[in-house]
């Protein structure tokens, strides 16, 4: 079998005195002749005097370029002499010529070292290509993938590879045959990234792809786009393969498996990647460019924080340089580290979308306008001048620098040779004021209303509490009016925002003191009490909310026996101690808002007077004297 050891056993006998030599040759290419390198098979084997029909091995790898299934020619010499030729007279012994049919392996391999191995069977109605796969006993791997296609016939032909482009949209061309009578499958794997295996995401760019019974040399397109990661300027291993059992690595179905290498190439355009505005482009060289180096991209990739093509390939957004952020109004300044060996001179051009509108057009925007750089200018620092403009809307604002070989360049669209970075500044929020300071303090129970506003932003504002809680019964309004009717004496603290019409805010805490109105409580004096009598005295409010309730001594004591009624107010009971003199205690309620009235009442309670006797004495009358 092509490919494959073998052994051939020779009977031989000497009995003739001395060794003698066994020599053999086989025409693997089936020339007429027995010269080419590896057609002998035997050299000078020794065959000791006294052998006797002993069997003498032969073993043989049959080489995988070998003719098969023909007739070959083989010839066997044990001759007296050494190295007798495979032709012609030489010493005594015998010649053997016999015809050899070497059999065709089974299996197609793949032949990228850099994959793995890879075998199908070969059967003649599935294959890739025009012609029927060849087949190999073993596999001939190299890291260019040509072992198979300098092992027999060529047959790795079913592939048409064009000139593939990092970030590009790509179509590989497959010629497939499949008569087997059933479906069969077209997979294939890029090894994109390089790193030997095509396991990584998007390095299939075909997964089981029908091809139908009965198609004859038909073209199937595989669609695709090559990352933009893509390894570029190097070999890059392909794998296809068409089989009736789908699989990478390893003996799977009836098929053929062709192995590839390509060289991805590299884009020649540098591209912004702010969103917030069109395209712009350039040729990319890194004898004009922006930073330490110059990136190149198919396509851009593009997003709100100017960040897609730091992420894409090498981060080469390093030419621009700007502060932390920027107050409105404010005299600023940015810098960009220039390199022009171009040759020629060169201009650097620069924009802001302070408006964020989505464009660099408006008045003011363009802050560089073909800043000469001169040509041999080798990591020059220039410093861009301008003025950030009081009505800029505060916040993360694109910008775009070019630097580029032509005038006047757009900040969108493509435009010479040169680089493209875009970023994002941020501009300060300006300091908003919320007027008053202080708010006026309402009283409880009555309607209240503030009106808080704000300058220094850009109108109109929104209010809201931002910390601690509003006074009872008072709402804030979206437009800063503070109002309602205060329903509690408890003092707040809270914090009013404002925010800008450019989502810009400002603070201000207020502490409010709810006034409460006075509380009246009648009355003054008590009616006088009697020991050991029963006694009662409403005492009753005026001034605030009714109802009153937590009546409650607070300086003083009542006359023993007698209490004060928590919720009516009433003093009542039976003294059992006189207070007289009069008492003096402090009373004290609370109206419905919690506000607090106090009071000094008199209060007598006279003791038991007793009069004796009870009974006064009996009188008795007498006449008058006469006088004498």
């Amino acid at each position: 079998m092509a490919g494959a050891p073998a052994t051939i056993p020779v009977l031989v006998t000497n009995t003739s005195g001395a060794a003698v030599n066994l020599n053999a040759w086989i025409d693997y290419n089936n020339d007429g002749d027995l010269l080419d390198a590896g057609e002998q098979i035997a050299s000078n084997v020794s065959i000791p005097t006294g052998s006797n029909n002993i069997t003498q091995n032969l073993n043989i790898t049959v080489p995988a370029t070998a003719l098969t299934v023909t007739n070959l020619g083989a010839r066997f010499r044990l001759t007296s002499t050494a190295t007798p030729g495979a032709t012609g007279v030489s010493g005594n012994g015998e010649v053997e010529d016999y015809i050899v049919s070497i059999a065709n392996p089974p299996l197609d391999y793949g032949d990228s070292s850099v994959l793995g191995s890879a075998s199908s069977t070969v059967v003649a109605a599935l294959f890739l290509g025009t012609a029927a796969a060849d087949t190999e006993f073993v596999s001939t791997l190299n890291a260019t993938a040509s072992g198979d296609d300098n092992t027999g016939i060529d047959d790795e032909d079913g592939v048409n590879i064009p000139t593939l482009t990092a970030g590009a949209p790509g179509t590989i061309t497959v010629t497939a045959t499949n008569t087997t009578g059933a479906a069969a499958f077209l997979n294939a794997w890029i090894d994109f990234n390089n790193d030997g295996d095509v396991l990584d995401a998007g390095e299939q760019i075909a997964t089981n792809t029908n091809v139908a019974t009965g198609t004859s040399n038909g073209s199937i397109p595989l669609n695709f786009t090559v990352p933009a990661t893509a390894i570029t300027g190097a070999n890059i291993s392909m794998r296809f393969r068409l089989t009736s059992t789908p699989g990478i690595t390893g003996n799977s179905g009836n098929g053929e498996v062709e192995d590839y290498v390509t060289t991805i190439a590299v884009p020649i355009t540098d591209f912004g990647d702010w969103s917030g505005a069109a395209d712009a482009s350039s040729i990319a060289s890194s004898n004009l460019r922006m930073g330490s180096i110059a990136e190149t991209e198919y396509v851009s990739t593009r997003n709100a924080t100017a960040t897609g093509d730091d992420i894409v390939g090498s981060d080469d957004e390093d030419g621009v340089t700007l502060a932390a952020s920027y107050n409105l109004s404010a005299a600023s300044s940015v810098t960009v580290v220039t390199t022009n060996l171009s040759g020629a001179a060169a201009y650097l051009n620069a924009w802001i979308d302070f408006n964020n509108n989505g464009s660099f057009a408006d008045a003011g925007e363009q802050i560089a306008t073909d800043t000469l750089v001169a040509n041999g200018t080798n990591g020059v620092t220039q410093t861009i001048n301008f003025t950030v403009p009081a009505a800029a809307i505060p916040g993360q604002r694109g910008m775009r620098v070019r630097f580029t070989d032509v005038q006047n360049p757009t900040s969108v669209g493509a435009a010479g040779i040169g680089e493209v970075e875009d970023t994002m500044m941020t501009i300060n929020c300006p300091a908003i004021i919320l007027s008053p300071t202080n708010v006026s303090n309402g009283t409880v129970g009555a309607a209240y209303s503030q009106t808080i506003t704000s300058a220094g932003g850009t109108g109109p504002y929104g209010y809201a509490v931002s910390a601690g809680a509003l006074p009872s019964g008072l709402t804030l309004s979206t437009g800063g009016v503070l109002s309602g009717t205060l329903t509690s004496a408890s003092v707040a603290n809270f914090t009013i925002r404002a925010t800008d019409a450019n989502g810009c805010t400002g603070n201000q805490a207020y502490t409010f003191t709810p006034v409460c109105l006075p509380i009246s409580i009648t009355p003054t004096t008590a009616t006088q009490g009697l020991i050991n009598t029963a006694y009662t005295q409403a005492l009753s409010a005026s001034g605030g909310t009714a109802p009153y309730t937590a009546w409650t001594v607070t300086a003083g004591t009542l006359p023993t026996g007698l209490t004060l009624n928590v919720t009516t107010g009433v003093i009542s009971g039976t003294p059992t101690a006189a207070a007289s003199p009069a008492t003096s205690i402090t009373v004290r309620t609370t109206d419905a808002y919690g506000c607090q009235g106090t009071q000094v009442i008199s209060l007598q309670i006279c003791p038991a007077i007793t009069i004796t006797p009870a009974s006064p004495a009996q009188a008795r009358w007498a006449p008058p004297t006469a006088k004498p």
